[in-house]
């Protein structure tokens, strides 16, 4: 069976990532210590992330109509991401 995703989905990766590092520079104008930056980090790891996460699912099984394997496959591509950002988080 062949495993292929939309290719709204990579986009959506891909905006997702860049926003992600985008809002680093825009955090650290708007913070007054480096605390309140990783504040701000933990809030998109902590809250944005995981809507982001399972909006996209629910997408992609509702209007996509894939099946539980490409779901399990998109699953694991949703997490690079939360991997991009890990250098920052720790």
């Amino acid at each position: 069976m062949e495993l292929k995703l939309p290719k709204s989905f990579w986009f959506s990766i891909i905006i997702f990532v860049a926003l992600q590092w985008l809002a680093i520079p825009v955090l650290a104008h708007f913070a007054h210590t480096p605390a309140d930056i990783v504040r701000g980090v933990l809030f998109i790891v902590g809250i944005i992330y995981p809507i982001y996460y399972i909006s996209t699912l629910l997408y992609l099984r509702m209007v996509n109509k894939l099946d539980g394997e490409q779901i399990m496959l998109a699953a694991v591509f949703l997490l690079i991401p939360l991997f991009a950002y890990l250098p920052i988080v720790s």
